[in-house]
């Protein structure tokens, strides 16, 4: 009985408080407004629960609220508010714009941070969130898209294939096309992006980008134009990126993070082939590549079952239609007569995987973050895969008042196996084209033979140790054949450690003025093996091969900053910085050989050479480069609605003669903000108009304007005489000490707009930049002695827009989709490629 008094007594104590709750709910009207009007399109909503409306045209609302409970007001480039419901049933919100969203600060050239409305050059800012989207292995990769007039594209391979960055189009016909990559004020080494001709180095290789960990970096900052990079001087012709790394998260005392990320990948693209005929043509029955029911064999007189097993000429595809009909196949099964998609067996479909764990931890003096991350990658070609592992340790901490240091590390350990080649032998010609009929499986069978020596071919004179694995028939296309081996047999791993770091000091004078030094490096080192088995039993000749290379290539950087800021009254703002830079760069490249083969099978040692061990003089080098600069800017604001800035940079580099290598490099850019200049119609939250002009230039690369001679020999002139031995004679490519930089000189304007509260905005650019004094090697008459010389020869027109366009169609409490639409137009003219000047030889 008491049971059913407690059930009893539980309902009607339910009923009465949702009672009382009903009862206290009441409707709660109001407008939403700023500094300009009302808001249209702000969020209202009670705090906690699924009830919520948006403001009206004239910024009113109405919402069913209790008293107590939590109204909140939020949109876009706004600070949201919260207020508790009282006994009015009137509520009126003045919202106030969000500093963060308007007046954030970024990094531009030299780490100079500036509010983004005072910038009067286009620039992008692609945030950390947006980086690891998409669970790219490397930074370069994740910025698809991310920017206009940014154009990402990689070497065929996977994640450690070398990343092509590309702003605004062609700038340098023959130089190096890459934007010169800043992180945390460390100039990152890079190589060219895989340039190698036909002849050369047919590895896809890195080009050190893919080194950056996404997981690591706070944030992008991309100076594209003239004007934003022109404190960089030479470096800066394709523009600069600026990466930021992650630290402590402020204000959150000790912090764990961790991220996993898996990504399965397809190859995207392969050759189409038809898929209605075989192998083979009719009417070809007297071929003796074929049988009278027209397909070939892969050995003759070798049956299954009493059949012989067949394959088709893959370069002949007008055989018998695939109808479908059981026939036995290669292996001795039997299967329908149809197209088959081979072509992909030959590739991988890698699978990817990524971990990091970061540690970090605020306190009042100090901010430190920690991370470990590790990567497992696999290439789409055969037998390819890649190892990294990473560490990264960004501090910040504050000995004693005013004076800030800085220390970022990044370390890239890593051992690649087998890189892909750019260029394969299963497209290189008609000798690597397979049918849709064709089966990789045979091809991986036949590679090589039981003893694990290369396949051999059937002939008179075949030398084999397995007579009865021969391949006798020639129906095999040879190049897929000799494709498999390389990719199976041969082995070229890479190991390297890279160091990236820096530490900066920073002194706060004064609350207008601040000192800062840095300095920095970039060391790697690389150890390359390259080992190709033995071909053959010693018992029949020498083949086999190892080579073993060493490389450090290291960057030193350091610069002096002095910046001054003051405000003369409440309209205007000035600000000047001063500095200097100096940058050191050493690439050492040692590499050893066999020659005529390996005296032990398989052995894998310089020491098994067959005759002297030789050098490829192609990786047997040293380049030494030296820059340092003076540069400076000036600023000037007033009342916050305009803003004007130059720049200048005076620049030496070594690889110019010395009285011929100082340039100078100015810059001038203006902002003018018409929403705070002018009333404008209330969609307008912000408006801003920009222009600028700048110079930036490239020099030549390293030894490239030298005068050299090689040494040649008259033999003897008298009988019994030595030979005689002269050393004027050009080599073949002759250097040019009056060479000139190639500079580009850039006009920029654009327009930048958020409206609908923040919830719509664009940003439009134009630019046209002239490109001189393009540096090419001008072909000579061969009585010079030289077959060419380092030349100015041309000039390159560069113009284009830039269009991006962000939104925020849905809004709502515990909801928001937000977008980005990018565009951009490119147009590169060769104006004129003149005759060289006659003081040039």
């Amino acid at each position: 009985m008491s049971l059913f008094y407690k059930k009893t007594a539980g309902l009607a104590l339910c009923t009465l408080f949702s009672a009382t709750s009903l009862y206290a709910q009441q409707s709660i009207s109001g407008i939403v407004s700023d500094a300009n009007g009302p808001v249209s399109g702000a969020t209202v909503s009670i705090k906690g629960t699924t009830r919520g409306t948006q403001t009206g045209a004239n910024g009113s609302f109405t919402i069913q609220a209790s008293q107590g409970e939590v109204l909140r007001v939020s949109i876009v480039g706004y600070k949201s508010q919260e207020l508790v419901v009282g006994t009015s049933k009137t509520i009126n919100i003045k919202l106030t714009e969000d500093a963060s969203a308007l007046e954030e600060v970024v990094v531009t050239a030299m780490g100079i941070k500036r509010a983004p409305k005072e910038l009067g050059y286009a620039m992008s800012t692609v945030d950390s969130k947006e980086l690891t989207k998409t669970g790219s292995p490397n930074f370069a990769g994740a910025l698809y898209g991310k920017a206009p007039g940014v154009r990402i594209s990689a070497a065929p391979g996977g994640a450690t294939s070398g990343i092509n960055i590309n702003i605004r189009g062609t700038n340098s016909i023959t130089g190096n096309s890459q934007p010169l990559v800043i992180i945390d004020g460390v100039p990152m080494r890079q190589t060219s992006f895989n340039n190698s001709d036909y002849w050369g180095d047919q590895r896809a290789r890195g080009n050190g980008l893919e080194d950056l960990n996404p997981e690591d970096i706070e944030n992008i900052s991309i100076l594209k134009g003239a004007s934003a990079a022109a404190l960089y001087g030479s470096e800066a012709m394709n523009g600069v990126v600026l990466v930021t790394t992650k630290s402590g998260k402020a204000g959150k005392g000790f912090t764990i993070d961790f991220n996993a990320t898996y990504t399965h990948d397809q190859i995207a693209y392969l050759p189409k082939f038809q898929d209605v005929r075989g192998p083979g043509y009719s009417k070809a029955y007297q071929d003796d590549k074929q049988s009278d029911d027209m397909f070939q064999y892969y050995e003759n007189n070798l049956a299954v079952n009493g059949v012989n097993r067949g394959v088709m000429n893959s370069t002949v595809n007008f055989g018998p239609l695939f109808d479908g009909k059981d026939i036995i196949s290669w292996d001795g099964k039997v299967r329908p007569y149809s197209a088959q998609n081979s072509y992909n067996k030959f590739f991988n479909n890698p699978n990817n995987s990524i971990f990091n764990l970061a540690i970090g931890n605020t306190s009042e003096n100090s901010n430190i973050r920690f991370s470990l991350t590790r990567q497992d990658n696999q290439m789409t070609a055969l037998e390819s895969y890649n190892k990294k592992n990473i560490a990264n340790l960004n501090a910040s901490f504050t000995l004693w008042k005013n004076f800030k240091n800085d220390v970022v590390v990044n370390f890239i350990n890593q051992h690649t196996h087998n890189r892909p080649f750019l260029t394969d032998r299963l497209i290189n010609n008609f000798g690597g084209m397979i049918s849709t009929f064709d089966n990789p499986e045979w091809y991986f069978g036949k590679y090589q033979t039981s003893l694990g020596y290369k396949y051999v071919i059937d002939a008179a004179d075949a030398q084999s140790l397995t007579p009865a694995e021969n391949i006798r028939y020639n129906g095999y296309r040879g190049d897929v054949l000799e494709y498999v081996w390389n990719s199976k047999a041969k082995q070229y791993d890479e190991y390297s450690n890279r160091l990236i770091g820096s530490y900066t000091a920073t002194w706060s004078v004064t609350n207008d003025l601040s000192l800062r030094a840095r300095v920095s490096a970039d060391v790697t080192s690389l150890k390359t093996e390259d080992k190709q088995p033995n071909e053959k039993p010693l018992l029949f000749g020498n083949s086999g091969f190892f080579s073993l290379g060493n490389q450090n290539a290291n960057i030193y950087y350091t610069d002096l900053l002095a910046t001054y800021n003051k405000k003369i009254n409440n309209d205007i703002k000035i600000g000047v910085v001063g500095g200097y830079t100096a940058t050191r760069s050493e690439d050492v490249y040692v590499q050893n050989q066999t020659e005529g083969g390996l005296t032990v099978r398989n052995w894998y040692d310089v020491n098994a050479t067959l005759n002297l061990a030789t050098r490829n003089d192609k990786y047997n080098y040293r380049n030494r480069m030296l820059r340092d600069a003076l540069f400076g800017t000036v600023n000037f604001n007033l009342k916050e609605f305009w803003n004007v800035e130059g720049t200048i940079r005076r620049e030496r580099i070594s690889t110019m003669r010395p009285d011929n290598n100082v340039l100078y490099y100015p810059s001038v850019n203006s902002s003018f903000i018409l929403s705070d200049a002018f009333h404008l119609p209330e969609f307008f939250n912000y408006a801003k108009l920009r222009g600028s002009w700048g110079i930036v230039g490239n020099y030549p690369d390293i030894y490239k304007s030298a005068l050299s001679y090689t040494q040649k020999t008259l033999g003897s002139q008298v009988d019994g005489g030595a030979s005689v031995i002269y050393t004027t004679v050009p080599t073949t490519e002759f250097g040019n000490e009056n060479i000139k930089p190639e500079t580009k000189n850039e006009v920029e304007f654009g327009l930048e707009t958020r409206m609908l509260n923040g919830r719509l905005g664009f940003d439009i650019t134009y630019y046209n930049g002239l490109i001189k004094d393009q540096i090419l090697n001008y072909t000579l008459p061969i009585s010079t002695g030289s077959n060419s010389i380092l030349a100015n020869v041309g000039t390159l027109r560069n113009t284009g827009w830039e269009f991006a366009i962000n939104g925020t169609p849905i809004q709502k409490e515990n909801f928001k989709w937000s977008t980005t639409l990018n565009f951009s137009m490119n147009k590169n003219v060769v104006k004129n490629c003149l005759a060289i000047q006659e003081h040039y030889y």
